[in-house]
């Protein structure tokens, strides 16, 4: 299979908790530096060796004889090469800055004045060659006190600019697994800061990671830097489907508010956020569609075999052909990228002045069918933080087939490459059988005594009593962590059954009796629905919500029946057409000489029943199933999304959009 991630790249995950925001101006600042990364290359804390708050375009400092150095549980390290009077000057330069940040982004009740804390987290070292030894400054210098632990770190993220939630993580130290990882304070690292600030040296940048490796919030991050460094500059921020751009575009504003951005956004005009293909009617509504108007070259609709791949390399020819060509776009940015074939980079790169910013998953890379597509990414992020290495080691080796006692039953053994892609370790003794694999703790988890919590439990129930088995879940989880939200808690059904749409709905009445929260099912939105702070409860005697659970227990879930949406006016209600492909009721009811064709039409638009069907087996295939696998499919058409959504098996489910 061969190695695919060199020497570089080795280093690249190696050195992945260091950054630096300029460049060594003496050869004592080089081996300075070298000594420092030498201090904390085994350390799970990011180091970040700065010359100005990287976030701060404003500030610029003469002075360049000195560096700070920010580690989290340790004091702001000054580090001077040069002239005491002005090393004081850029000390003040420096704190003062710090202090519009935190003013800015409403942290100034939780640290304080720089005034006050600079007298806690601020230390001053006089550069010497013969006795300087960064671990012995670490050590003098480290913080034990929790609460300075955590104002520290909130210094350092303002610093960096990772900016946290002022209101989510609060003053107060919290007491409680759940509030310790909910209001943990969230430091990039320095491969997601590089990403972020650092000027792009190639046309197309690449970044892989795992889910939960924050892959869509440094895009995020990545358009607001590209947007308010050049007022001029457009800017695309694409995906596969039509539901996640919709997603994304309500995300982009947001953000710009958290992030205090003063220009306003100039939607289609600098930047637009959109799905890959689009609709011809509308050359905003996908990267494809606008390429095709702004270039005047045809635009070609799907079809069975007419894939988008195709219709990206045919509007490459065309555009190459064109002369004198001019790039519509300064940046594009993709997420989602194991979504997409080269064709489609290509077209990006072509219609792009500066850079293309790819991100992608590279777990699903690694077990795509022809494994030697995997790129070697120019940024590896394979530091989960949304979980915990604990839980995610085991939902990688279950998932895998890791536990299986046929080898058959494994989906694929990686390689020693592919291991470390993914963000594990390796240990192997020569000769020995076995390996171990393992992964280094994250700060993001480090201070919290995963002890008091078993990880994963396994509750045995009766199908009749699921639902009182959830319920009970829920309460339990209440009782050990009060402050817990709706949206802090997941119910995902796992058998191969319809029984769970029914389940589904009936557990939404139940916890929305009982507790008065609202529930978002999945497949119906993936809209996340804000949780309040505080929720009141309606007070029930266990034997009421028992009975009602037996009652909802008792009833049957209202049959989706088939029907003919036609007519614009079908977009102003949810059309719910249920196809199910091979069904014996067709089949019998139509003549074999009788060929039938059904339409959707909407807006002025049509489409074919079997150019939906031929999507979603697209859809299913690429995940690497086969169309042989599929026993039903059911399809949600909802004209006024411009998406399908489907069920396949009873099980798997999605969405496509169609024109």
């Amino acid at each position: 299979m061969g190695r695919r991630f060199k020497y570089r790249e080795r280093m690249m995950i190696e050195n992945s908790m260091f950054y630096m925001n300029f460049e060594a101006s003496s050869e004592q600042q080089e081996a300075c530096i070298e000594k420092i990364k030498e201090a904390g290359s085994d350390d799970v804390n990011p180091i970040y060796l700065l010359k100005k708050p990287i976030i701060d375009k404003k500030a610029d400092y003469d002075y360049k004889d000195a560096f700070v150095v920010l580690m989290p549980k340790h004091k702001m390290i000054f580090i001077n090469f040069g002239d005491e009077d002005d090393f004081e000057e850029f000390q003040e330069d420096f704190i003062e800055d710090m202090g519009y940040i935190s003013k800015k982004y409403d942290f100034i009740g939780i640290v304080g004045r720089p005034r006050k804390w600079q007298k806690e987290f601020v230390t001053e070292i006089q550069y010497s060659s013969e006795d300087f030894s960064f671990k012995e400054i670490l050590r003098k210098n480290e913080l034990t006190d929790k609460e300075l632990i955590r104002r520290g770190d909130i210094l350092i993220s303002l610093a960096t600019g990772s900016i946290n939630e002022a209101e989510r993580l609060g003053v107060d130290v919290p007491n409680n697994i759940l509030d310790q990882i909910k209001r943990k304070i969230i430091l990039f690292d320095g491969e997601q800061t590089k990403f972020i600030f650092d000027e792009p040296k190639k046309k197309r940048i690449t970044i892989q990671g795992l889910a939960g490796t924050g892959k869509t919030e440094l895009l995020l991050h990545k358009i607001k830097e590209l947007y308010i460094d050049d007022d001029k500059s457009t800017i695309a921020f694409t995906c596969h489907n039509v539901i996640l751009a919709d997603s994304l575009k309500k995300r982009v504003p947001e953000f710009f508010n958290f992030m205090k951005v003063e220009e306003q956004i100039q939607w289609e005009k600098r930047l637009w956020v959109m799905r890959s293909w689009g609709s011809y009617g509308n050359p905003n509504s996908g990267v494809y569609s606008y390429i095709c108007n702004h270039y005047n070259i045809p635009f070609s609709r799907f079809s069975y075999g007419n894939t988008f791949d195709s219709i990206c390399k045919r509007a490459l020819d065309e555009l190459n052909q064109m002369e004198d060509f001019e790039a519509c776009f300064d940046y594009i940015l993709i997420d989602e990228s194991q979504d997409f074939s080269e064709g489609f980079f290509k077209l990006c790169e072509k219609v792009t002045r500066k850079c293309v910013y790819v991100a992608g998953d590279i777990f699903q890379d690694i077990f795509k069918d022809n494994p030697s597509m995997v790129v070697n990414p120019d940024f590896l992020l394979n530091k989960c933080y949304r979980t915990d290495p604990r839980t995610l080691m085991g939902a990688h080796a279950i998932g895998m087939g890791l536990f299986e006692n046929t080898l058959g039953l494994r989906l694929r053994w990686l390689e020693d490459d592919q291991w470390e892609a993914c963000g594990y370790d390796i240990k192997r003794e020569k000769g020995e059988k076995y390996i171990e694999l393992y992964r280094k703790p994250l700060k993001r988890f480090e201070d919290i005594d995963m002890s008091k919590s078993d990880g994963v439990t396994i509750i045995s129930s009766e199908k009749d009593k699921y639902l009182n088995t959830v319920l009970n879940t829920i309460e339990k989880i209440r009782e050990n962590n009060p402050t817990v939200l709706p949206d802090d808690i997941g119910i995902i059904f796992m058998e191969n059954s319809n029984d769970n749409f029914e389940l589904a709905s009936k557990l939404q009445l139940l916890i929305r009796e009982k507790y008065n929260w609202k529930v978002n099912i999945g497949y119906e939105t993936k809209e996340k629905v804000e949780a309040e702070a505080k929720t009141e409860i309606k007070p029930q005697t266990k034997e009421k919500v028992e009975a009602k659970v037996e009652k909802a227990a008792a009833d049957t879930v209202e049959k989706i029946t088939k029907k003919a949406v036609k007519g614009a006016g079908a977009a102003k209600t949810v059309a719910k057409a249920v196809t199910k492909t091979a069904t014996k009721t067709v089949k019998k009811a139509a003549k074999k000489d009788i060929k039938i064709k059904a339409f959707v039409e909407y807006y002025g638009k049509q489409v074919e029943e079997k150019d939906i069907i031929a999507r979603v087996k697209k859809a299913w295939t690429r995940s690497g199933k086969k169309v042989g696998d599929i026993k039903e499919m059911d399809l949600y058409i909802k004209p006024e999304e411009n998406a399908v959504y489907y069920v396949i098996n009873g099980t798997e489910t999605g969405a496509v959009e169609f024109e």
